[in-house]
C-alpha cells in the first residue's frame, strides 16, 4: 500500500485520509475530461469526462455534469465542495461547467504535460448552505 510514498509519516496521513466514510462533507471532489488535474491526487476525487466530437454542440455535456452533480454527487456522496480543471484553450468545457453553476476562481499557466506548455482553467462549485 502506497508503495510510491517513502516518507512513513506521509504515508501514515494518506492512509487516514483514505479512511474517510464515503459521504464525508470534507472531501474535495473533481470532474475532468481530457484534461491534466492539478492538485495533490490523495486529496482529491476525481470524475473524468469526455464526449466524442460528433455529438458535441448539442447540449449532452451540460446534461451530463448537471445529472451527475444532482443525481450522484450532491445526495449520494454528500458532495459539498467540486473543482474542474478544463484547458484554457477550451472555453466550450468551462462554458458547460459555468452552465451547471461554477465559478472561474483561477488560471494555472505554464503546466507541462506531454512536453507541451499548457493553462489551465480552475472552476469551483461549493453547496450553499440554509
Amino acid at each position: 500500500m502506497y508503495k510510491d510514498v517513502l516518507d512513513k509519516t506521509e504515508r501514515r496521513v494518506q492512509f487516514e485520509e483514505n479512511r474517510r466514510p464515503t459521504g464525508d462533507s470534507s472531501i474535495r471532489w473533481g470532474i475532468a475530461g481530457a484534461l491534466f488535474l492539478a492538485g495533490q491526487a490523495r486529496k482529491l476525487t476525481q470524475y473524468e469526462v469526455a464526449l466524442a466530437s460528433s455529438h458535441q454542440g448539442r447540449g449532452i455535456m451540460t446534461t451530463v455534469i448537471g445529472q451527475l452533480l444532482h443525481s450522484w454527487l450532491i445526495p449520494r456522496m454528500n458532495a459539498r465542495f467540486i473543482v474542474v480543471f478544463t484547458w484554457v484553450k477550451n472555453q466550450r468545457s468551462a462554458r458547460v461547467i459555468e452552465k451547471n453553476g461554477f465559478t472561474k476562481v483561477a488560471v494555472i499557466e505554464g503546466r507541462v504535460v506531454r512536453g507541451k506548455e499548457r493553462s489551465l482553467t480552475v472552476l469551483e462549485w461549493r453547496m450553499k448552505e440554509d
